[in-house]
């Protein structure tokens, strides 16, 4: 669902949504470049997952459309596992995996990639990336393909 309306499909890795942000008017299209699982972390690389956990890294290009796309990504990425779990992305200035996403003030047309990182228990299958937008629309990534 985004923001009330049915996404029209699921795009899988690769795969580009545009998403509204109904608070501040705005609209984005936001592509899920890439996944990498098990991450290793760059800075500060001594930085290590919880015993039993791994680091999962999705990488967004979030391109500004109309408006001002005000947002944190970090606060709006979930993973979803096979199990249904969510799982919450670490704050953008939690040194792990470069580049990381910042908090974005994005005028039509400019661009930013950037790195989410998630920690997963290790025997955790990736099922959903999810974009929730507060005060607008939700997107979602199938990563089972």
């Amino acid at each position: 669902m985004a923001g009330g309306r049915a996404q029209e499909r699921t795009p899988g890795i690769g795969g580009s949504l545009t998403l509204r942000s109904f608070i501040y008017g705005a609209t984005a299209r936001v592509t899920l470049l890439k996944v990498i699982d098990p991450a290793t972390p760059s800075y500060p690389s001594r930085l290590r997952p919880r015993s039993g956990d791994r680091w999962v890294v999705v990488q967004l290009k979030v391109r500004g459309l109309k408006g001002q796309w005000t947002d944190v990504p970090a606060n709006d990425g979930q993973l979803i596992d096979s199990l249904r779990r969510r799982h919450k992305a670490f704050p953008p200035e939690y040194g792990t995996v470069e580049p990381r996403m910042p908090p974005l003030g994005l005028a039509p047309g400019q661009v930013q990639v950037g790195n989410l990182v998630f920690e997963l228990p290790r025997k955790a299958k990736l099922r959903t990336f999810r974009y929730v937008l507060v005060g607008g629309d939700t997107g979602s990534w199938d990563l089972t393909r």
